[in-house]
């Protein structure tokens, strides 16, 4: 038998059988993070940023606005603004660099970037490049 994948990625598999190796059962356990691999979003004025992608990116007309709700325990996303007529203000929920609740991250130059992780739950900052935290 052959396991195939639709993605380039890291995948965790576990093997176990009740009756010595006669029937082998497959489960994949780290299925909750399979759809974070490889994959990004532009993101749109005043939109969710969408937590099934690895990366969004954006450019700005004007100063927008995104939120991100909570993530799952591991989960790592980057932002990043590839062009700049505006701010970008993403609201984050349950942000790792407030004592409790909401925070943001403001984004106001190209190259602007930010790559967060879901730890604990909370979104703490892993690695920035020019961006203010609120």
């Amino acid at each position: 038998n052959t396991i195939t994948f639709s993605s380039i990625g890291t995948y965790t598999f576990e093997f176990s059988t009740t009756n010595g190796g006669t029937t082998i059962a497959v489960a994949e356990v780290n299925k909750q993070i399979q759809p974070f691999n490889n994959s990004s979003e532009n993101l749109a004025d005043t939109a969710n940023v969408n937590a099934a992608v690895t990366t969004s990116y954006f450019s700005t007309v004007a100063s927008t606005t995104a939120q991100l709700l909570a993530g799952v325990p591991g989960q790592i996303k980057t932002l990043a603004m590839y062009a700049d007529s505006g701010n970008m203000v993403i609201t984050v929920t349950n942000a790792g660099w407030q004592s409790s609740g909401t925070g943001t991250i403001t984004f106001n130059d190209i190259g602007d970037g930010c790559t967060l992780q879901y730890i604990n739950s909370k979104w703490y900052c892993i690695g920035q490049n020019g961006v203010a935290f609120g």
